[in-house]
């Protein structure tokens, strides 16, 4: 009978020692990024032209192509800067654009 406890006990053992176990340092675990859920939560920014005519060009840039002309009072969303530019999205004549205005000629609401 002790033969059979002591076999058991030496299988068991065995059986344990061949299981890989898992380890982590909590510096080693990797944190979730909610960088990209604040961003989406964010509310939408949107402004008004302030000057008679603004001119909305293609790029971020007075040498780059115009792409429209916003006259004063029409609203605009803010997506984004590039220096002192707003890369904006609006309506003109019923179709919907994306352009670059000088921050300069946008009054934010």
């Amino acid at each position: 009978m002790c033969k059979k406890i002591l076999s058991l006990a030496l299988c068991s053992a065995m059986l344990l020692a061949s299981i890989p176990t898992i380890s982590a340092n909590a510096a080693e675990i990797s944190q979730p990024d909610y960088s990209i859920v604040s961003q989406a939560s964010k509310s939408a920014i949107y402004g008004k032209v302030n000057c008679s005519s603004l001119t909305v060009r293609k790029l971020a840039s007075v040498s780059s192509t115009d792409i429209a002309y916003l006259d004063k009072g029409t609203k605009v969303k803010i997506i984004g800067t590039d220096g002192a530019w707003y890369h904006i999205s609006f309506t003109y004549k019923g179709e919907s654009k994306i352009g670059f205005v000088d921050s300069n000629y946008i009054d934010i609401n």
